[in-house]
Formats: C-alpha cells, structure tokens, sequence
C-alpha cells in the first residue's frame, strides 16, 4: 500500500491542477491569458514543464492573427505576406525549434471566455500535429495570440535562462502545498 500513494498522488495531482496557478504575462487579453494556462495545466498532466512568455513569440502571433482577421484567410502562410519563417525572423524568435498552431472560430459560439479558452485547447490537442507542437519536449516558451474569431500560440525551444529558473522555482514551491493538500484528503493517514 504504501508504494501506492506516490503513483495515487501524482495521478490526482496532475488530474487536479488548478490552471490559474500559472501566473499570466501583463500583456495578454482575459483569452489568451486562459489560452495560456490550459496549455500549461495540459503539459503538466503530461509530466512536462510549462511554459514560459515569449515577447517574441508573441510579436509573432499578434501579427499574423491580426493578418489573418483582416483577410478572413485561415492558413499558416497569407499570399503575399511574410512565410512563418519570415515572421520568425522578423519578430526575431529566439531557438533553433519554433512552430505554430493557428485556429479558427466563431468566438459567439460559446458562452464564456473559460469555455472559449478550454474548447480552443481542446481543438489543438485532438489535433495530432497540433498537440505534438504543444507537448513538444523541448518547447520552453509560447506567445499566443487572439484576435476577433482567430487563435495562434507561437512555441520556442529558447527562453529567457533567468525566466526558466523563475519558473522552476515558483513550480517547485507551489507543488509541495498542491500534494499536501490532496494527502490531506486521503481517507488514510501519512
């Protein structure tokens, strides 16, 4: 029994993470801000690290969901516009391993911003080659971008050193109290 509760804890630790732990970036809107914490909640439960914000990835995103709202063209390259390279190199995304994920829909469609944010994940994560770009093991950061009824989260393998070990920290502070909080619920003793 006891070699149980280590494998029982992290099966509801990760089942249970609370999204709004992850702290958001001044600059994203109420969307992007959940957009940003269900991504991260979603490579928790994976076992992976979360990501941190990208001014650059960012930059990246905002243009090309604004370009993508002002032509109504639904596509990871616009004719006559820059490529994904180009806006990578023009935003000047940081890593050698950068992608995108691009999504599209009517945001009346739902009836709140939280469902908005859950849906729009849940969209990239049963897309196959969407959710290899989210649970990318070497992804450190993401900028992400919304704008009228368009989506787009730009990931990079670069980040700020100083940044990471912020977050390393923050993460390993806020997982003892998470795990004591689930211990103390068990119907057993520690």
């Amino acid at each position: 029994m006891k070699n149980l509760i280590p494998i029982l804890t992290s099966l509801v630790l990760f089942n249970t993470v609370d999204a709004s732990v992850f702290e958001c970036h001044e600059s994203l809107n109420e969307l992007e801000c959940l957009i940003y914490q269900e991504t991260n909640k979603l490579r928790l439960k994976e076992g992976l690290p979360r990501l941190v914000f990208s001014e650059q990835c960012q930059a990246a995103a905002a243009y090309h969901t604004q370009r993508m709202a002002e032509t109504g063209v639904y596509a990871h390259e616009i004719k006559g516009d820059m490529t994904f390279g180009q806006r990578v190199e023009y935003f000047e995304v940081p890593g050698s391993r950068v992608s995108e994920n691009i999504h599209a829909r009517k945001m009346k469609e739902f009836s709140s911003v939280e469902e908005a944010a859950s849906e729009i994940v849940n969209d990239w994560y049963e897309s196959r080659g969407h959710r290899k770009n989210m649970l990318n093991s070497s992804a450190r950061a993401i900028g992400i971008a919304a704008f009228k009824d368009y989506q787009v989260q730009c990931f990079t393998d670069r980040a700020n050193p100083e940044v990471l070990e912020q977050a390393r920290l923050e993460d390993k502070e806020a997982r003892p109290s998470a795990l004591n909080s689930i211990l103390n619920k068990l119907p057993w003793k520690r």
